[in-house]
């Protein structure tokens, strides 16, 4: 039986992150191997994930007039380490001075899926890319991201270097293709995210179902006043209530906002949803998923670095749900799944398919 390590940003207090982590190894352990996460800690990404930073007077006077929302923030990071304690296989501790250990316990290392190559992401740390790992270890991406449509011309020699040495390729989005093409000459496959590969009903044996029936979802990262206000219009055309998961202090629309939700809330919260609004990549993969009627934010617009969002959404063929192309006098519809199960289907055949190639 084959030991597969994983390496992702499974220690983010962000849903898509620690959900695809767990879909990650859900889906190999199913399929008859041995797959853990590796529970590697970057110091400059445990210092970035802190949640409070007090470095002078003026932000401990910030920081008290805040004191309520940032219970909310504590409760949620509780709710987060319990997921990861409950659901992910974790052995021991890695950290920069010890990671090189890890191949004493694996034969295979995978990294991703999530945006394990941008920099931003990762700090630039190399372990994303498994440069630890040795020569004689397999080594896989699994529907990895860059992020962004382009390399960091200072940055080209080292992926050059570190992908070369990776056994099979696979990314998330097609200006993934391109960069994997410019840089080392291959051509890398595509697959979905690894939640896609989980149905609602499995998602759902870990999911915490609310009360709350029939409204609209809300789950904006970096939310903009014009999606609240198509919220609001879907709700005043629908009228359904809306409920925000936000970490967002302020109320900008009437809803019920909630703070503290942690992975398995967040399940629930989609189960008993009728539309979703979102701009968020993972927001869009579980509408899918539950088989939500989904609207869709692309930040910055449709040519722009966020293709792992236009990319599900065209594929799939519902790309008529941008948020940008919808007229003010727009009549709410609901999206007929069964015109793209087929395609549903296949794109999961292809992450099989991969994972067969691969192991």
């Amino acid at each position: 039986m084959k030991r597969i390590g994983i390496i992702t940003f499974h220690r983010a207090d962000n849903y898509g992150a620690v959900l695809q982590t767990y879909a990650t190894q859900t889906i190999l352990n199913d399929l008859g191997y041995q797959a853990e996460v590796i529970d590697y800690r970057s110091p400059e990404l445990e210092e970035k994930y802190k949640l409070f930073k007090i470095k002078d007077e003026t932000s401990i006077i910030r920081k008290c007039k805040t004191i309520g929302h940032d219970i909310f923030r504590i409760l949620r990071r509780e709710r987060f380490m319990m997921f990861r304690k409950k659901y992910l296989k974790m052995n021991r501790i890695y950290v920069p001075q010890n990671i090189q250990e890890s191949n004493k316990e694996y034969d295979v290392f995978l990294t991703g899926s999530d945006q394990v190559w941008n920099d931003v992401c990762s700090l630039k740390d190399p372990v994303y890319c498994l440069t630890f790992a040795e020569d004689n270890k397999k080594k896989i991406s699994f529907s990895a991201s860059f992020g962004y449509d382009f390399v960091e011309k200072d940055r080209e020699d080292f992926y050059k270097n570190a992908l070369g040495r990776f056994d099979e390729i696979s990314v998330r989005e097609r200006s993934g293709i391109s960069i994997v093409q410019h840089l080392i000459g291959k051509t890398p496959d595509i697959i979905p995210d690894p939640t896609f590969m989980l149905t609602k009903e499995r998602w759902n044996e870990i999911a915490e179902i609310p009360k709350e029936e029939e409204y609209i979802l809300v789950y904006l990262l970096n939310a903009r006043n014009d999606l609240l206000e198509f919220a609001q219009r879907l709700a005043k055309k629908t009228g359904l209530s809306i409920i925000n998961i936000t970490d967002e202090n302020h109320k900008t629309i009437e809803a019920k906002y909630v703070h503290d939700v942690g992975p398995c809330e967040f399940l629930g919260y989609y189960n008993n949803a009728k539309y979703v609004v979102t701009n968020s990549f993972h927001g869009l993969m579980f509408s899918l998923i539950y088989r939500k009627s989904v609207y869709v934010d692309i930040p910055g617009g449709k040519q722009t670095t966020y293709e792992r969002l236009t990319y599900i959404l065209n594929k799939i063929g519902i790309e008529d749900r941008y948020i940008q192309d919808i007229p003010t006098n727009f009549i709410p519809s609901e999206l007929d799944y069964t015109k793209y199960e087929r395609t549903i289907s296949e794109l999961k055949q292809d992450t099989l398919d991969f994972i067969n190639k691969c192991l």
